[in-house]
């Protein structure tokens, strides 16, 4: 469970990384091809960085559960030991 997020993580510098190198590519090519690249460069940096954003929301609510059930559980804990 602790290896998924790092696994996200490095998918997303892998994505990062090929848009950087969609746009060091167009230097050479004619200006219709060179709009075209922008535009599916730009397209898919604009939903990498949507999935991003969820998905660090998402792990973000996750860690927040898990904090709150590991104080209930302390809690309980505690609660039952003073019995």
């Amino acid at each position: 469970m602790k290896q998924m997020p790092v696994d996200i993580v490095q998918m997303f510098h892998h994505g990062q990384r090929t848009v950087q190198r969609l746009n060091a590519s167009a230097r050479l090519v004619s200006d219709l091809e060179l709009q075209l690249n922008r535009n599916i460069t730009s397209s898919v940096a604009r939903s990498l960085q949507e999935l991003s954003s969820t998905f660090r929301s998402a792990q973000s609510a996750y860690l927040k559960s898990t904090h709150n059930l590991v104080e209930l559980t302390l809690f309980n804990n505690s609660a039952i030991s003073k019995m």
